[in-house]
């Protein structure tokens, strides 16, 4: 499927990839510092934290994934072309 060809292409995978996991750390790391610096965390709730915050990038990119699959599609029906540019539905 052309989608998934787009989608899975090593260049923007490793763009979407190197952008997010930076997206990740920095969010992980303010979270670390958040747990260290507030005295009425617990070694539990910290843990809790950090665990969930270092989800954030399979989240990110499984929610971008997802509204580029969109847009694809809706431009797919809307022009009935499968090469589908922003700016190409409609003349615009």
């Amino acid at each position: 499927m052309l989608v998934s060809r787009i989608l899975m292409s090593p260049p923007v995978n490793r763009w979407l990839s190197v952008r997010f996991n930076l997206v990740s750390a920095a969010i992980v790391g303010a979270t670390g510092l958040v747990c260290l610096v507030t005295p009425r965390i617990t070694a539990s709730f910290a843990g809790f934290a950090l665990a969930f915050a270092s989800t954030i990038t399979g989240d990110l990119l499984f929610m971008v994934s997802n509204v580029i699959l969109f847009e694809f599609l809706e431009c797919k029906k809307k022009s009935g072309s499968t090469i589908c540019w922003p700016g190409t539905i409609n003349g615009s």
